[in-house]
């Protein structure tokens, strides 16, 4: 679950917007995490409208040159981990919230499907138009 900074940063609103909502009691579930603060379920961010990035900016690299980046001797050992980490938590992160984003559509969808299948009609009623010749 991301906290309300990352929430907010995910669905491109602001921490305040984020923070008025969970106030108004439209997004159930957070709770207070005391390392990384309120922590905000994904599912209830798409159920209260909001959409999350596809994309996310470029992140901040090194300059090139730098020791980090694998160029000179242990260069891959000391920044590159650190970089490599933060990376790792990043993708894991996104993927999080695009599996989150998929079971929000698959939830949608099967409600859309029982809302159809709801409207269809009653067994043994023909709703079927016959055209006769003339």
């Amino acid at each position: 679950m991301p906290n309300q900074r990352e929430a907010a940063a995910a669905c491109g609103v602001s921490r305040s917007t984020i923070r008025r909502r969970r106030e108004a009691g439209l997004l159930p579930g957070s709770v207070e995490n005391p390392q990384r603060g309120r922590l905000i379920p994904v599912e209830a961010l798409l159920a209260a409208g909001f959409i999350l990035n596809a994309s996310s900016p470029p992140d901040q690299s090194s300059p090139p040159g730098s020791a980090s980046s694998g160029d000179g001797p242990g260069g891959l050992v000391g920044g590159s981990v650190a970089e490599l980490r933060a990376e790792l938590g990043r993708v894991r992160h996104q993927h999080a919230l695009e599996l989150a984003a998929a079971r929000h559509g698959q939830a949608l969808a099967e409600s859309a499907a029982i809302r159809l299948r709801d409207r269809s009609p009653m067994p043994g009623r023909s709703t079927s138009v016959t055209f006769s010749r003339r």
